[in-house]
């Protein structure tokens, strides 16, 4: 049996809103060996068996010496699990909470509201938009120019260059979209005819990009991501990956976005199940699956398949990962045959440590009503789930919770 750490809780220092008043030890974990919290001035077990994300942003009075001490704090960028969420308040214990094996947490309030601040759980905004609205297109390119910020005008020479020799597939993703929208814009205020033809996925896709970027605004890793946006191939991984980072936020999985660090093995997310469970999460965003002009072939998807599991393969050392394969204007046929052939890959060569692969495609719908017709973007997931994996981990299908934090800890009335 695995012995337990200890950790000396300090005298309190971060200004943390909820105090936890035990009348003997605070909390108790059952489970898996986690770690034993001490008061750091007179040794008394505080806590037992916790992990050290399981309990963030609480102190705790001392009942042996009084001394108010200090649960871990958070980190930026630090993920969080379903939880039990205290309220700003003192809480008298006349017993331990006992805490099992499923994995659930306890934060304050205040944790859990700066980590939902930086995941941008409450700026979802509705990306559709009205098709015959010329100004309203020239919002989103503006908005989208703005993002690629002192990049844009090398971005335009670039592609002035590649159109005048005859290379107009190099011109990067970001500007393309601007410059399109521009250009449907003017044809919209000088068109008397009333018809034309259009692209309805870049215009689809034109305020995808601002509105994906501006829900992580707060993250830590913000800069970063946004700088990608001027690369020539990263713009659309780093879309496609946020969207997937939203999803998986919004079913209620905590979610960290690893930094990238040069040549040392790291995945793209890192998944949070419960305290026990942190799965690595790979995003590929093969080209031959971005706006591919003709349907996508058997031996297409088994390339694609076979190289992000080759590249995937050789940046995570885990016992158990998850492979997310991105596309951009994939037909329901096409990404159909994309699950289904990755089911032929599983049974061709079983990876062990390979939990499922997930297929994301970006697309498009166009909304007809009453009114003007409007336009939005449209992410499909499909789910090949790899049955040789042999890790911790599981899929179990039903319904998604659809609400992360439980709130059962209130402060006491005031009176």
């Amino acid at each position: 049996m695995t012995e337990m750490q200890t950790r000396g809780l300090q005298p309190a220092s971060q200004g943390f809103q909820t105090l936890f008043v035990p009348s003997e030890r605070a909390i108790e974990a059952k489970g898996f060996p986690g770690e034993i919290w001490i008061c750091s001035i007179c040794q008394f077990v505080i806590a037992s068996g916790v992990r050290y994300n399981q309990i963030l942003g609480i102190s705790f009075l001392c009942p042996s010496c009084g001394t108010v001490v200090d649960s871990p704090a958070r980190l930026p960028g630090q993920p969080l699990t379903l939880s039990i969420v205290a309220d700003a308040g003192t809480f008298f214990l006349g017993e331990p909470i006992m805490l099992t094996d499923d994995g659930v947490a306890i934060y304050s309030r205040d944790t859990v509201q700066e980590y939902e601040r930086e995941i941008g759980k409450a700026s979802q905004r509705d990306a559709s938009f009205a098709l015959m609205d010329a100004q309203g297109l020239r919002v989103h390119a503006y908005q989208l120019q703005r993002l690629l910020g002192d990049a844009y005008p090398k971005l335009k020479a670039e592609a002035e260059r590649a159109i005048s020799s005859g290379n107009p597939q190099r011109v990067h993703w970001g500007y393309e979209l601007v410059r399109y929208a521009r250009s449907v814009a003017r044809d919209l205020e000088t068109n008397r005819t009333g018809s034309f033809d259009f692209d309805a996925m870049r215009l689809a896709h034109l305020p995808l990009v601002a509105q994906t970027l501006e829900r992580w605004a707060q993250h830590p890793q913000y800069p970063a991501l946004k700088a990608t946006l001027a690369h020539d191939t990263e713009a659309q991984h780093t879309v496609a990956l946020l969207l997937t980072a939203a999803w998986l936020a919004d079913i209620g999985f905590g979610i960290e976005i690893v930094p990238a660090k040069g040549f040392e093995k790291a995945p793209d997310l890192r998944v949070m199940a419960d305290v026990w469970t942190l799965l690595d999460t790979e995003l590929k965003t093969p080209l031959v699956l971005r706006y591919p002009e003709h349907p996508i072939t058997r031996e297409v998807a088994d390339s694609a398949i076979r190289k992000c599991l080759s590249k995937s393969s050789r940046q995570i050392a885990s016992e158990s990962y998850m492979l997310f394969i991105g596309s951009y204007g994939l037909s329901p046929r096409d990404h159909e045959m994309l699950e289904n052939r990755a089911m032929h890959e599983f049974r061709r060569y079983h990876r062990r440590n390979l939990l499922a692969i997930a297929f994301v495609n970006i697309a498009n719908v166009v909304l007809t009503g009453q009114g003007p017709p409007t336009i939005a973007p449209q992410t499909v997931l499909r789910l090949a789930e790899n049955p040789f994996h042999q890790g911790r981990a599981k899929i179990v299908r039903g319904e998604p919770r659809d609400k992360l934090f439980h709130e059962v800890v209130r402060s006491p009335p005031k009176e």
